[in-house]
């Protein structure tokens, strides 16, 4: 099982150091892409997404909270 953040810099720096999977979107699509791509990888078993991050695309995050209810976001 792995784990991967989706952050700013500093969060995606603390968590490296601990050998955690990280991507650092440099825009909104880029976050997007990243997102959707992270929810289809089936070896993926916790995706942490800072708040600013995910507010950017809360209605993508929203979204999938509903059609997949043992996901928690």
């Amino acid at each position: 099982m792995k784990i991967k953040v989706i952050g700013d810099e500093l969060t995606c720096l603390g968590f490296n150091l601990g050998g955690v999977s990280t991507f650092l979107p440099e825009n909104r699509e880029s976050l997007v892409e990243e997102f959707e791509k992270s929810l289809e990888d089936n070896e993926l078993g916790l995706l942490l997404i800072t708040e600013e991050k995910a507010n950017l695309i809360r209605e993508k995050v929203k979204d999938r909270r509903r059609k997949v209810k043992s996901l928690l976001l």
